[in-house]
């Protein structure tokens, strides 16, 4: 059975979740929405605690506030940007919806390297 840890990240409280198999270690992060390195380093220090293995990165979407941390965790843990393509105009406009909230523009473009359509099934750990 799969587990899930919630961390609730940045100014908007965008829930991120750690989904593992404790059997394999395998690991998918959905969502990263962390905007700073403690938000950082709260995931990275679950992860290393629970000798975690990131497999997966995958957004429910793509509005700016569930992606701050797409680009940290794509270098960070090697793993692809996941995420349906009809919101592939928000990962391309990260910056300008930092504007739209009168944010800095902390984040560059976020580009989709596999696309996940409607009905898919994803396998984390083998479940």
């Amino acid at each position: 059975m799969l587990k899930i840890k919630t961390f609730t990240f940045n100014m908007f409280g965008v829930n991120t979740y750690i989904v593992w198999n404790p059997d394999t270690r395998e690991a998918a992060i959905i969502d990263p929405g962390m905007i700073n390195e403690d938000e950082q380093l709260a995931l990275d220090r679950f992860i290393k605690n629970n000798d975690l293995t990131v497999k997966q990165l995958i957004n429910t979407h793509m509005h700016v506030d569930h992606i701050f941390g797409d680009i940290y965790v794509k270098n960070k843990y090697g793993v692809d940007v996941k995420a349906c393509p009809d919101d592939s105009f928000l990962g391309e406009r990260a910056a300008a919806q930092c504007r739209m909230f009168g944010l800095p523009e902390s984040i560059s473009m976020v580009t989709i390297d596999h696309k996940l359509q409607h009905g898919d099934t994803i396998e984390i750990g083998g479940e």
